[in-house]
């Protein structure tokens, strides 16, 4: 945005020069008031320095919208547009998507600074919803409507004996958790969840950490 306002005020300020400076000359105004006001315009030469400091400001502004940072997210974006097959209908879709990622990039950024400081107990990381806010992600991914109440014949009876139970168990460390995979849209969370107890299930008791297709699923 820096870039273009910079040299449209190069542009307007040699316009301005060119346009007023003619038009005073080829006026019928006498010789000594054509002096007079003339003498309130720059020169060639003050013009030409105006141009070379605002050439140098130019120069200064490209320097630093491209400084290395910069450089790094441009690369980043490229790379997570090709990785999720993303295209978007023009530059002003791209810009907002764009925008709307930097956002959530920082967010997970921040987030993973304060689990390094012990602060959380997970990290972030960025996925094929980056480019959509919050509220679009619960519009798309939400769309499941469970009944409040359902008739029950079981009775769950729970284990009373857990003196000898540890405190908590992270069973991430113990490669009892599979990847999260993508189920869409389709409302399926609940053959997803059931799938990833049962392989879950699996490696604790086969020690097998082979990661069933979710047509394989069930």
């Amino acid at each position: 945005m820096l870039l273009p306002r910079l040299l449209g005020c190069l542009v307007w300020l040699k316009a301005w020069y060119v346009m007023l400076r003619g038009y005073l000359w080829a006026s019928e105004r006498g010789t000594a008031q054509r002096r007079g006001l003339n003498s309130l315009l720059p020169t060639e030469k003050q013009v030409s320095r105006m141009l070379l400091c605002g050439t140098v400001l130019l120069l200064l502004a490209s320097a630093l919208a491209y400084s290395p940072e910069r450089l790094s997210l441009d690369s980043e974006w490229e790379s997570w547009k090709i990785t999720n097959r993303k295209e978007y209908n023009g530059l002003d879709e791209e810009s907002i998507r764009r925008a709307v990622w930097e956002k959530n990039m920082l967010l997970i950024d921040t987030h993973n600074r304060e689990y390094e400081l012990g602060m959380h107990s997970y990290e972030l990381g960025m996925n094929h919803l980056g480019d959509m806010t919050t509220e679009e992600v619960v519009e798309k991914m939400t769309g499941l409507q469970v009944p409040l109440f359902r008739d029950s014949n079981t009775t769950f009876i729970p284990d009373n004996n857990v003196k000898r139970l540890p405190k908590y168990v992270d069973y991430r460390k113990q490669g009892y958790v599979t990847p999260v995979r993508n189920q869409g849209s389709c409302g399926s969370c609940w053959a997803f969840s059931s799938a990833g107890a049962l392989e879950g299930q699996l490696m604790k008791t086969t020690g097998a950490a082979a990661v069933p297709k979710p047509s394989e699923s069930g």
